[in-house]
């Protein structure tokens, strides 16, 4: 305890150093001092994400926001720099094949993410003007709307040209953009939890190129948890490298969801004969803590924006992952979503699809 309080001051210090870095990079440059202070930022980080119990969390996604920043201006530059990238993010300068830098794309989506969480974060304490959308248990409240707008407004502004696909309001739902990259967006997954007051909600951001994921975004402004992977890249928890932990006996398996409450409602449902089983009420909280080796399994009835981003950081963690569109092409419909560890993936999936042929028919062919 005593080390906690010893070390709040100064890592609050170091939360405005860094926030100030990725504000201010051109004028450090200017006067010489960016390459000074570039190796201080190392160890900044590294400490920061070693020694931040006593930090307020605000203060610490904002100094890793401002990090990000820093790393995106010198990727914008072209230059290259030797470090330990304890973000968890591609080199500076990374590309996948013609694709933009996904180092840049990551610092516009933690800004995106962090601009949302805040407005969240806020809306637990305000009264809430909710919505009923395809059944009882689908609400949407102004906050989820608001949340999307100031995603939304960061991303057009890097990339003007980008396709968006955002779960709430039909006009933002629509990628009419004819690029190869599109962002997907679910600005507050959990809307019923956060209705509830509940912790468990979060934000999703994805960016795709050719409708493959190659960067992926979870953040839990309650939790202050900020997931973050690319593809071959990793997976990391504020900046944490993180993997599932592998289980062969379903026996001993912790299972996630495995239907949704709209799917479930007034039917008999047949868990599998697991360890235990936890339903967190939020689709990318389930597949978070699968990455990060919470639990072992996890099915859904969901759409695409629930998942882009999710299923990345899985393959990434070391989980297989398949899913299935119940209308093949209809990029706003419901899916079919099936992930777990390696070691019980096959007979999860089996067990899990014949629970969801009971309650709906299933779907159609899928995505490994």
């Amino acid at each position: 305890m005593l080390l906690a309080l010893q070390c709040t001051l100064p890592l609050q210090a170091l939360c405005r150093f860094l926030a100030v870095c990725g504000t201010c990079a051109e004028g450090f440059e200017n006067a010489g001092l960016l390459y000074l202070l570039l190796p201080a930022l190392e160890q900044a980080v590294i400490a920061l994400v070693t020694f931040s119990v006593g930090v307020n969390g605000h203060s610490r996604g904002q100094s890793m926001v401002g990090a990000h920043r820093l790393q995106g201006y010198f990727a914008r530059k072209n230059w290259r720099v030797a470090h330990h990238n304890a973000f968890g993010t591609m080199q500076p300068g990374c590309m996948i094949g013609a694709m933009i830098d996904l180092s840049h794309a990551c610092t516009v989506a933690m800004e995106a993410a962090q601009s949302a969480g805040q407005r969240i974060q806020q809306g637990y304490g305000e009264e809430l003007h909710i919505q009923v959308k395809s059944a009882p248990v689908d609400r949407v409240t102004h906050i989820d709307t608001e949340a999307q707008a100031a995603i939304m407004d960061i991303i057009r502004a890097a990339y003007p040209d980008h396709a968006i696909l955002g779960e709430e309001g039909e006009q933002e739902r629509r990628s009419s953009s004819q690029s190869a990259y599109r962002w997907v967006i679910d600005p507050l997954d959990g809307t019923s939890n956060f209705i509830q007051r509940l912790p468990h909600v979060g934000v999703s951001i994805a960016l795709q190129y050719q409708e493959q994921t190659v960067f992926g975004l979870l953040f839990f402004p309650v939790l202050q948890q900020m997931y973050t992977a690319t593809h071959g890249g990793g997976v990391f928890c504020n900046g944490v490298p993180i993997q599932i932990h592998d289980c062969t006996d379903m026996a001993q398996a912790f299972i996630a969801e495995i239907f949704s409450d709209r799917d479930a409602s007034g039917r008999q449902v047949t868990y599998p004969p697991g360890l235990a089983f936890r339903k967190y009420g939020s689709a990318i909280t389930s597949c978070a803590y699968l990455a990060a080796g919470h639990v072992h399994a996890v099915a859904l009835h969901c759409h695409l924006w629930d998942i882009a981003a999710a299923e990345l950081l899985i393959r990434e963690a070391g989980g297989r992952v398949e899913w299935s569109c119940d209308v093949p092409g209809d990029e706003r419909g419901a899916l079919t979503f099936f992930a777990a560890v390696p070691g019980i993936f096959a007979e999860f999936r089996e067990m899990a699809a014949a629970q969801y042929a009971a309650l709906s028919g299933g779907g159609e062919e899928a995505k490994a």
